[in-house]
């Protein structure tokens, strides 16, 4: 489900109003189309950063889960509040 609100249009989710899920940003907008042929956008790193500046300033932290390398984006890119917690997909922590 997408977050839509004037000047946002960003794939993300509030599981809570404290805790936002999303995939990691990109260094920039990306579009891909799924099996039934609609088109998603995902996340830039620069709209992630100013979603985050003007929602949530002084008060957040992303915590990037993959094994991967950080990604295609800068740390800095998203105010460099990233902390890294590689994570498996198929050994899921206990």
């Amino acid at each position: 489900r997408r977050f839509k609100t004037p000047g946002f249009d960003l794939d993300l989710s509030y599981v809570t109003d404290r805790l936002v899920v999303m995939a990691a940003p990109h260094h920039r907008l990306l579009y891909t189309r799924d099996d039934d042929g609609k088109v998603h956008g995902l996340n830039g790193a620069a709209q992630v950063a100013r979603f985050l500046a003007t929602r949530h300033y002084g008060c957040f932290r992303l915590y990037n889960l993959c094994t991967e390398s950080l990604g295609d984006y800068a740390p800095q890119r998203v105010l460099s509040q990233v902390h890294r917690i590689p994570i498996d997909p198929k050994m899921p922590p206990l």
